[in-house]
């Protein structure tokens, strides 16, 4: 118990599938720095869970805290579950000297009629002494749909890649995101075959540019969690 939450340390048997585990994770661009998320949990229950979540960055060296930051409810859920928390450490470079890293949440709803699957991107970078956001909850892949739990149904699945881009505003550079879309319609056909059939979009681009102190992300990209 930590100031009445619940910590839940990671072991070997199920690193990665607990979605309330402490994860840490060495920063590539930056070796002496580690990486840790820490859930809080003062709640977990089979319809609903409430907690926060505690971003960490240590000396990898001596494990001692140089930065922190405490998300308020970032792990409260309900019928939309958190189903993991992992850091993304590709090299999300804002200036020659300031990168950022990222941490993604994973969502789940539990309605098997209408499935639906969510992952959100949040990027941190230091400044100074202080963890700050810099990116907030940009969905990165969305699978969302309707059926009759037998075959017939539509279903639509967004991906996003976001790219460091060599123009700049406000001193970041800004960032590219490529989403592509595919659609899928299944039906039975020919009395009892159930069928699929896709189509997609052709891929679009979304520029963010930094406002001096955060990407705007546009509210049709913005994720739940």
């Amino acid at each position: 118990m930590a100031e009445g939450a619940t910590i839940t340390l990671p072991q070997s048997d199920y690193i990665g599938l607990h979605p309330h585990a402490v994860v840490c994770r060495i920063w590539p661009a930056r070796p002496e720095l580690m990486l840790v998320a820490v859930p809080l949990m003062k709640e977990q229950l089979d319809d609903r869970n409430e907690g926060a979540l505690d971003l960490l960055v240590l000396d990898s060296r001596t494990l001692h805290v140089t930065h922190r930051l405490r998300l308020d409810d970032a792990m409260s859920d309900d019928a939309i579950r958190i189903r993991s928390v992992a850091f993304d450490t590709a090299r999300y470079r804002l200036a020659p000297d300031k990168m950022a890293f990222g941490l993604r949440l994973s969502l789940e709803g539990s309605s098997r009629a209408n499935p639906f699957e969510e992952v959100t991107l949040r990027l941190y970078a230091i400044e100074g002494d202080r963890l700050v956001p810099v990116l907030d909850r940009i969905v990165v892949r969305q699978n969302a749909g309707e059926w009759d739990t037998m075959c017939s149904g539509e279903f639509e699945k967004t991906t996003r890649t976001l790219s460091m881009d060599s123009r700049t505003h406000k001193g970041a550079a800004d960032i590219v995101v490529t989403e592509n879309v595919l659609y899928t319609v299944s039906k039975v056909e020919n009395g009892d075959q159930c069928r699929q059939y896709e189509t997609s979009r052709d891929p679009a681009k979304i520029r963010l540019t930094y406002d001096g102190s955060q990407y705007v992300v546009p509210g049709a990209l913005k994720g739940l969690k």
